[in-house]
């Protein structure tokens, strides 16, 4: 039995990054850094770039002030591992469904380096923590194309959080990109359908989708088929 190809995104999808950006921010910066930069990024009119690390180009900081931030978070030691789940006991659910449905998982990310181990091995032990065995972690450079990933790997979906990650993969893979908009993205879902991806609002919402894609369809009883034939109902 083949299952299906599967990738998540990490930041902004399974753990939650805006809430040490912000505490380094307001340390920085003062209360000029409260706004979530959830929020702030739908404000503007550009997706931000570099993946997950996006957040960093937030309206209000120069650029220089968004590389100042990041090589704060950078001197944290395994920062990567210190996040918090945005769904606690989603990766668990992932881990679940997959060995159930015979899913080939994979975890995708753009994720900067920080003191400590490598990204990847953080990610990793992030994930073991969440209840995911043997995670298989893909750190994409910064200038990366998850089209280009998503047809190398070809898989059936990818789940992530950015409209542009999603877009990419439509215009260079087969694969189908779930955008996870969990909440004040009306414009931002609109369009997104609109170009074809499909929305959900949590990733419990896409493992839901999934799960019914993995169930084959039930066949009708040998009687049912018989009745069939014979005129019946």
């Amino acid at each position: 039995m083949t299952g299906l190809r599967v990738a998540f995104d990490l930041d902004g999808v399974l753990a939650n990054l805006d809430e040490p950006y912000q505490v380094a921010r307001r340390a920085l910066f003062g209360s000029e850094g409260s706004r979530p930069a959830s929020v702030v990024e739908e404000e503007t009119e550009d997706e931000p770039e570099g993946g997950e690390a996006g957040a960093s180009r937030v309206r209000g900081l120069t650029r220089l002030q968004q590389s100042d931030l990041w090589r704060r978070i950078a001197q944290v030691p395994d920062f990567w591992t210190t996040l918090q789940p945005l769904e606690p006991g989603v990766v668990h659910g992932i881990q679940a469904l997959a060995t159930r449905y015979h899913w080939h998982v994979f975890f995708v990310t753009q994720r900067p380096d920080s003191a400590g181990e490598t990204t990847q091995r953080q990610t990793q032990r992030w994930l073991i923590r969440q209840g995911f065995e043997l995670p298989t972690v893909i750190v994409m450079h910064a200038s990366g194309s998850r089209g280009q990933l998503a047809d190398a790997l070809q898989l059936d979906f990818l789940v992530d959080d950015t409209p542009k990650h999603c877009v990419d993969v439509i215009a260079e893979s087969k694969t189908k990109p779930m955008l996870v908009l969990r909440s004040g993205h009306v414009g931002t879902a609109s369009r997104a359908r609109g170009l074809g991806v499909h929305v959900v609002g949590s990733v419990r919402e896409a493992l839901n989708t999934l799960r019914q894609r993995s169930v084959p369809p039930a066949r009708p009883s040998m009687w049912r088929r018989l009745s069939r034939r014979m005129g019946g109902r």
